[in-house]
């Protein structure tokens, strides 16, 4: 329903390329979402290598799904690095500092760029996104107009 609300906007000159332009953005999103996937992945594979390691109660995450979320939290600033237990604590912190730099600091500066350029292309064709947003709209919405008004 919100989805749906969000669409009708697009109905409006101020907010229709606005709406196409988180189109836009989460469109040419895509491949870079995929290679922080990957790099998610390994970097929390590698730490449920190492929290393996530990013993029970020194062990910092438990399965290959909490590893992930436990690498993604790292990537938005939340970390506990006081439970890395104490198998191999030298080579957590390197990943930690990896992890950090590469994800957070590389690949989120990567996204905003991602974002400016799709903006800059959107903002540039404004009235020609607006006017095809309405288009769009009209195709959709075709079939509500009465057969003989159509024609």
């Amino acid at each position: 329903m919100w989805l749906k609300m969000l669409s009708t906007l697009r109905i409006f000159k101020n907010t229709g390329y606005l709406i196409r332009m988180i189109v836009e953005v989460i469109y040419d999103m895509g491949i870079f979402l995929f290679v922080l996937l990957i790099t998610v992945a390994a970097f929390g594979d590698s730490f449920l290598k190492i929290s393996k390691g530990n013993d029970e109660e020194n062990q910092f995450t438990s399965s290959f799904v909490y590893a992930i979320l436990y690498a993604y939290s790292m990537i938005l600033g939340g970390y506990d690095t006081t439970a890395f237990g104490v198998v191999a604590t030298p080579l957590v912190w390197i990943f930690w500092v990896l992890c950090t730099i590469l994800d957070m600091i590389v690949m989120l500066n990567l996204l905003i760029a991602i974002i400016s350029s799709t903006f800059d292309r959107v903002n540039e064709n404004q009235e020609q996104a607006s006017y095809q947003e309405m288009a769009s709209l009209i195709s959709e919405n075709h079939y509500l107009v009465p057969k003989r008004m159509r024609e």
